[in-house]
């Protein structure tokens, strides 16, 4: 449910949203090969993830199950266990705010005592 609340758009979105995380990852690595931050791993397979959904909306079966499987890897390579996940957690809706005149007034201005 919280993921039709947030959706991460249409599906050519997704794709492009990949496309250029792996680009980024590849031109800053410029050839060096190496691991890239649990974060970067996060970003990835939540994309995944969404691509995943977006097939299976659309009955591609095959094509969900790949970015389900590729999303399931990110998600283990950035240290994700399967366990609980983020709570949308009720608030109180804040007090509105309070105005106050702080201009003062009846003092005499020719008393030099009074400068509070």
């Amino acid at each position: 449910m919280a993921r039709e609340v947030l959706s991460a758009g249409p599906l050519w979105r997704l794709h492009c949203d990949v496309v250029s995380a792996r680009a980024l990852l590849w031109f800053a690595g410029a050839g060096i090969r190496g691991e890239p931050k649990p974060g970067i791993h996060l970003y990835l397979a939540d994309r995944y993830g969404w691509l995943a959904e977006r097939y299976a909306e659309r009955g591609q079966v095959a094509k969900s199950r790949f970015y389900a499987a590729k999303a399931i890897f990110h998600s283990r390579q950035a240290g994700a266990d399967g366990g609980p996940g983020t709570v949308a957690v009720a608030m109180s809706i804040p007090a509105s705010p309070t105005r106050t005149d702080a201009v003062g007034g009846g003092a005499d201005p020719a008393d030099p005592d009074d400068v509070a």
